[in-house]
């Protein structure tokens, strides 16, 4: 895991495109696509879920950085998309350049199953980063999605030090919004920090699970 920014990149626009589809009564991947610094991987490429995990070079942004993921599962397909390890927001030396930033869209047809589950972002002390999800399902799709972020590298003093934290996802059913989750992080002169208002926790998550078939689920984790 690095601890510091790398210096051969700033300023990248990656981009990730997965499609997967229901063929022979299986999902399979049929279209796959990343450009640096963005890395796609698919072990397991077709079977009853399609695996595919979001990876980077560096394994972290830095200033400047801007990705686009876009997903679409067609009708009676199910994904599993991950990452490979925790996205590291290296800091931010220019506080008067653009913070980081990711747009994730994700399209799921009918009767098909989007899990979403990267691992949580890391921000360094001050780093700046800013994302947005939206996730179109149609009737009868499911989704299970979670959106998490850590207080950043507290063994090494840096607990909720970064200097920007923006979320926003929604998730439309049927061409309606129902769900609507929105998080802004900042510090500013003369107001509490982050870290004072964060106290001792560690970690911030949203875990969202919904569709038909998914009930069983959800009452287990809340029972």
């Amino acid at each position: 895991m690095p601890s510091s920014a790398p210096s051969v990149r700033s300023g990248s626009q990656g981009r990730i495109e997965l499609e997967v589809v229901r063929v022979a009564g299986a999902s399979a991947v049929v279209g796959a696509r990343a450009s640096a610094p963005l890395k796609l991987l698919t072990p397991r490429p077709r079977g009853s879920s399609v695996w595919a995990f979001v990876s980077s070079l560096g394994g972290g942004m830095v200033t400047g950085d801007q990705y686009d993921v876009q997903v679409r599962l067609g009708d009676g397909a199910t994904a599993f998309v991950g990452t490979q390890a925790s996205t590291k927001i290296y800091k931010n030396p220019d506080p008067s350049r653009d913070a980081c930033g990711q747009t994730t869209r994700a399209e799921v047809g009918k009767g098909g199953l989007l899990v979403w589950t990267p691992d949580p972002v890391q921000p360094f002390a001050g780093s700046r980063f800013r994302q947005r999800q939206e996730f179109h399902l149609a009737e009868g799709a499911g989704l299970v999605f979670l959106d998490s972020v850590t207080a950043g590298r507290s063994e090494r003093g840096e607990h909720w030090a970064f200097s920007e934290y923006a979320s926003r996802s929604e998730v439309w059913v049927a061409g309606q919004r129902l769900v609507i989750d929105s998080l802004h992080l900042q510090s500013e002169p003369g107001r509490l920090t982050v870290g004072e208002r964060m106290g001792s926790c560690q970690m911030y998550a949203v875990l969202l699970i919904l569709g038909t078939g998914l009930e069983t689920l959800s009452q287990t984790l809340l029972a």
